[in-house]
């Protein structure tokens, strides 16, 4: 319902693809998992929409460089969408421009594709904006303010009421920020059933992997450790 209402109120355009038109710039800012991110993408290829989803490598939740997460970030951008870089700054002291190259770099051979965009991961934590000559900076001046700015960051819309925000978009280009983590196919749209369905799966792929080795599986059997863990997180 919310993006069929965007696409009626305006074009949906990736940052890549922004050109000064009046439109809407959907951002992906994926900071926990990839699983749920390629949910996002499955789900707005299926509407005709393209977004940009920013991708974290310094993540401590999700290793971006697993065969298995190189490849849902290669079906995303198969999907249509494009890929980008989430950048964070605090984790690199004061000079961070070789390490922000650095991941340019590799994002863009886990892709396969030239990285052209940005996004810096919790600048209003830690306060610190900085501008890459040459990349699209979803905070920069072309593509944001604050009154024409959305975000479902810890899934609060900060007093804004995202079917009105829409309707009410002037005519500066508009960013919606929605961050995968907090919606699911199964219509939670909060952190904690999302967050129990993601740790039970990876409990479940931790057991299954630990139970091929003799020894481990041995252990597993001897205790329900892992079986209480997941009773706890039904």
């Amino acid at each position: 319902m919310f993006y069929k209402q965007l696409q009626e109120r305006k074009e949906v355009l990736t940052f890549n693809e922004y050109d000064g038109r009046n439109c809407f710039l959907i951002r992906h800012d994926i900071d926990y998992n990839l699983d749920k991110a390629l949910e996002m993408a499955q789900l707005e290829n299926e509407m005709g929409i393209k977004s940009t989803f920013f991708i974290l490598l310094s993540s401590d939740n999700y290793n971006p460089f697993t065969y298995e997460n190189q490849r849902i970030i290669k079906t995303i951008k198969q999907l249509g969408h494009e890929i980008g870089l989430h950048f964070d700054p605090s984790k690199f002291g004061n000079d961070f421009t070789q390490e922000f190259e650095n991941q340019i770099s590799l994002l863009a051979k886990i892709s396969n594709e030239k990285i052209y965009s940005v996004s810096i991961h919790n600048p209003s934590i830690h306060g610190n904006y900085p501008e890459f000559s040459g990349y699209n900076n979803a905070y920069s001046k072309r593509f944001f303010k604050p009154e024409n700015y959305l975000s479902d960051a810890r899934f609060n819309f900060r007093n804004k009421e995202p079917f009105r925000f829409i309707e009410t978009a002037d005519d500066f280009v508009t960013q919606i920020s929605l961050h995968p983590i907090h919606y699911s196919i199964e219509g939670d749209t909060n952190y904690l059933p999302v967050l129990k369905r993601i740790y039970r799966q990876n409990l479940l792929e931790f057991k299954n992997e630990f139970s091929k080795n003799t020894k481990a599986a041995e252990e597993l059997c001897s205790t329900n450790f892992i079986d209480d863990i997941l009773k706890l997180i039904k």
